[in-house]
């Protein structure tokens, strides 16, 4: 299963690890949500085209969305 959603109203998007670790994506504009045998995972494109693959397993995901936008988008 795969969703995408439209997170361009993000300026950036963190996912935080249980070790402390953060996995930063600025200025992400989709993101893919897959769901498979072993859970679920993400693919952020970000507006200039790259594409991030965060590690499975964090334990929260934090976001700064742009000026005048709304806080979340899903």
């Amino acid at each position: 299963m795969e969703k995408v959603i439209a997170i361009d109203s993000e300026l950036e998007r963190q996912y935080h690890y249980a070790d402390g670790a953060i996995f930063n994506v600025p200025e992400p504009k989709t993101v893919h949500v897959i769901a498979d045998d072993r859970g679920v995972t993400h693919r952020v494109i970000s507006r200039n085209g790259r594409t991030y693959r965060p590690e499975r397993n964090w334990i929260g995901i934090s976001w700064l969305p742009a000026a005048g936008e709304a806080p979340f988008v899903a």
